[in-house]
């Protein structure tokens, strides 16, 4: 990614497949086979003594990095997004019982709150999500889009999203962290159901978005110049209003620059960009740089 120029973000997954290593299990953690791997029980003291030490070397390695964007506090329930929808309802009370209490919840998202100190964090709508908001990090929704995909009486967008905001708290998150977006499905599944894109685009910029992840899938060729608006107003776009200094200028004297900037897209920036200058003569010459 840095090879790239990009920023990664990523969320731990305990379940999934094989998410909770057999070495682990074989401790006496009890678990329940799912849809997708097993369901571990999230409350044994041994699964959460190995569930801290993951997610601390985790940090350790990675907080305060400039290659990492943002860091999704999951890591409980089925794919990581505190639910119980990979159970097949022959174990779905054995699920309820192996998912965290809400003491347990808590304690996980605070180990994510500790040790990615210098991070932004995200959390998905459910588990402790005003917890974690309350204390710095922003939210994420992992079906951006959904105006019926799965249902024609419900739908993400209306019935699970927008009632998360009416909470101020929540609703305040983009202030201090960044909101982050999956698409649901792809959006060529947006086009094929007669989705209004303009409206959700339109969502998107309402709820202050700064990452979509849109799963690398191609955009319908005749939403590409609405996707490509909406791109340059998602996030911050800091725009140069007014440069001032002087005309002219000699060896050994300080040069002032006043300069006035205006973000025109939607939401903050969340790390430290420092501004860059650069003084070249009329030669090409670098003369000087410096950062402000």
């Amino acid at each position: 990614a840095r090879a790239k120029g990009e920023t990664l973000a990523f969320r731990i997954m305990t379940e999934y497949e094989r998410g909770s290593p057999d070495w682990l299990l074989r401790m006496g953690v009890d678990w329940v086979k799912e849809w997708d791997g097993v369901f571990p029980d999230y409350n044994n003291p041994t699964f959460l003594e190995f569930h801290e030490k993951l997610i601390k070397a985790f940090g350790d390695r990675y907080a305060g990095s400039p290659d990492f964007d943002h860091i999704d506090i999951g890591s409980v329930g089925c794919w990581g997004e505190w639910n119980i929808v990979c159970c097949p309802p022959s174990v779905e009370a054995q699920c309820k019982l192996y998912y965290p209490v809400e003491g347990n919840q808590i304690k996980i998202t605070e180990w994510y709150l500790k040790y990615f100190s210098g991070t932004p964090l995200v959390m998905l709508k459910g588990g402790q999500l005003k917890y974690a908001v309350a204390r710095g990090s922003g939210w994420r929704g992992d079906c951006f889009g959904d105006y019926g995909y799965f249902s024609p009486t419900w739908n993400h967008m209306e019935h699970a999203y927008a009632p998360v905001l009416q909470d101020s708290v929540i609703a305040d998150a983009w202030k201090k962290a960044p909101v982050q977006f999956e698409v649901c499905g792809v959006m060529q599944d947006w086009y094929d159901k007669g989705f209004d894109i303009d409206l959700i685009l339109r969502k998107g910029l309402e709820w202050h978005v700064s990452v979509l992840n849109a799963k690398s899938s191609p955009i319908p060729a005749e939403w590409r110049p609405r996707i490509n608006e909406f791109l340059t107003k998602m996030g911050y776009r800091f725009v140069l209003r007014e440069m001032t200094h002087v005309t002219e200028a000699r060896v050994g004297q300080t040069v002032a620059l006043r300069s006035q900037w205006e973000n025109v897209g939607v939401a903050p920036v969340y790390h430290d960009w420092p501004i860059a200058y650069r003084l070249r003569s009329a030669e090409d010459q670098v003369l000087a740089r410096w950062t402000s």
